[in-house]
C-alpha cells in the first residue's frame, strides 16, 4: 500500500442532482468520510444536467455526480465544449425506469404490465396515427438510450415517436398535465408518479441493461493534473459511503436524510422505496422486489466501481444508433480506439485511490 500524501485541495464544492443515486454523496457528507479523508466538502443541488455540466466547465464545481455518458460526451465535443473531462468511479447502477401515463394503462387494461400487450398498444397508437412522446434527462444519457432501447423492443421506429428532455424533477408534472406519455428517470420521480396515481412502472433498467452503471463521479481531466492526491481522497470516501449503503437499516436512514429540502425534498414514501430495493408498479398492485436496484456497492467484488473503458465502447455503440455520432464505412465506428477510452474511464486512477486507502 502507498502512503497517502499530502492534500493539494482540501475544500472541494460538488455537484449533484436531487435524485435517489446521490445518496452516496450525501452519506458520505453526513457521516463524515470526507472528513476521514481530510476533505470538507460542500453539497450544491442543481435544476437540470446541462447546469451542472457548465459549472464544472467553469470551474465553479470541483467534482459532480454525473450521468455515465456525459464525460465520454463531452470529452468528444459533442455538447458543443470539447473539454477533456473523465471519470474515474462508477457511483450507481440499476436506479433508471420507464413510466407510462395512467390513461395507457386504463387502455392496456389487465394486462398493463405484459410485454406483448404493451408492445400491441403502442403499435396500435402508431398506426392509428397518435405520435407518441416520451420524456427523458439528457441526450447523452443511460435513460435516454434505455428508452430506445425499449421502444425498439416494442416495434416502435424511434424516429416516429418524440423523446424530450426535461429536468428530472419536472418529469411527475409532465405527465399529469398530459405533455407526455411517458419517461424514463431515476429515482424518486417514478415512485412520485405511482404515489400520486398518474403513472404506472412498466419496468426498471435492470430488465434493459441490467449492472450497467447509471451515475459516475465526473470532473475535468485539468482538475485531476492539479488535485491527483485530492481525487484519491475523494474516490475512498466515496467508496466507504457506497459500503455503508449496503446495509438495510441504513438505507433506511440514508431515505431520511435524503428527504430534507436541500437534498430531494420529497416524502419518505417517495424517497425510501427503491432503496429497499422495491419497485413501485401501480397504486393497485404488489411492488416487485428487485435487489439489485439502486445498487452503490456489490460485497467484496472492488471491480464494481472500476470505470473499465469497455462501458465506453459500449456507450459508442448506442451514441452511433442513436445518430449522434457517425459509423464508418465498414461499419465500425469512429473514436473507438481503446487508448482514447482509457483517457476518459480512467480505472488507473481509482486502482491508485484503493492502493492508497486500502482497503476502501
Amino acid at each position: 500500500m502507498q502512503t497517502a500524501k499530502k492534500l493539494e485541495k482540501t475544500e472541494l464544492d460538488i455537484g449533484f442532482m436531487p435524485l435517489t443515486d446521490c445518496a452516496p454523496f450525501v452519506v458520505a457528507l453526513e457521516r463524515g468520510f470526507f472528513q476521514r479523508y481530510g476533505l470538507t466538502v460542500r453539497l450544491h443541488k442543481q435544476n437540470s444536467w446541462s447546469a451542472l455540466r457548465d459549472k464544472l466547465y467553469e470551474g465553479l464545481l470541483d467534482a459532480a455526480h454525473m450521468l455515465a455518458p456525459m464525460p465520454l460526451a463531452a470529452s468528444l465535443g459533442l455538447d458543443g465544449y470539447g473539454q477533456q473531462m473523465i471519470s474515474p468511479m462508477v457511483i450507481s447502477r440499476n436506479g433508471n425506469a420507464i413510466t407510462l401515463a395512467e390513461d395507457l394503462r386504463q387502455q392496456l387494461g389487465q394486462d398493463w404490465s405484459e410485454p406483448n400487450g404493451l408492445r400491441s398498444l403502442l403499435q396500435d397508437l402508431r398506426d392509428s396515427g397518435k405520435r407518441l412522446r416520451f420524456a427523458t434527462v439528457h441526450p447523452y444519457s443511460c435513460h435516454y438510450y434505455q428508452l430506445r432501447s425499449w421502444l425498439r423492443r416494442c416495434g416502435l421506429d424511434t424516429g416516429q415517436v418524440d423523446i424530450a428532455i426535461l429536468p428530472p424533477a419536472d418529469m411527475v408534472t409532465a405527465l399529469a398535465e398530459g405533455d407526455i406519455d411517458g419517461f424514463c428517470v431515476s429515482g424518486p420521480w417514478t415512485a412520485r408518479a405511482v404515489r400520486e396515481q398518474v403513472g404506472v412502472t412498466v419496468l426498471s433498467s435492470v430488465d434493459i441493461w441490467p449492472n450497467f452503471p447509471d451515475k459516475v463521479l465526473g470532473l475535468l481531466q485539468s482538475w485531476y493534473q492539479l488535485y491527483p492526491n485530492s481525487c484519491y481522497a475523494l474516490i475512498a470516501a466515496l467508496c466507504d459511503s457506497s459500503q455503508w449503503l449496503a446495509n438495510s437499516a441504513n438505507r433506511l436512514e440514508a431515505a431520511r436524510v435524503l428527504c430534507r429540502p436541500e437534498y430531494l425534498d420529497a416524502r419518505l414514501e417517495v424517497v425510501a422505496p427503491s432503496l429497499l430495493w422495491s419497485c413501485l408498479r401501480s397504486a393497485d398492485s404488489d411492488p416487485l422486489y428487485i435487489p439489485e436496484l439502486n445498487q452503490f456497492y456489490q460485497h467484496d467484488l472492488a471491480e464494481h466501481y472500476s470505470p473499465r473503458p469497455g462501458y465506453g465502447e459500449f456507450l459508442l455503440a448506442q451514441m452511433a444508433e442513436a445518430g449522434q455520432i457517425p459509423r464508418a464505412e465498414n461499419g465500425a465506428m469512429d473514436f473507438t480506439e481503446e487508448t482514447n477510452l482509457k483517457k476518459i474511464f480512467r480505472e488507473d486512477i481509482y486502482w491508485c485511490a484503493r492502493e492508497i486507502y486500502a482497503p476502501c
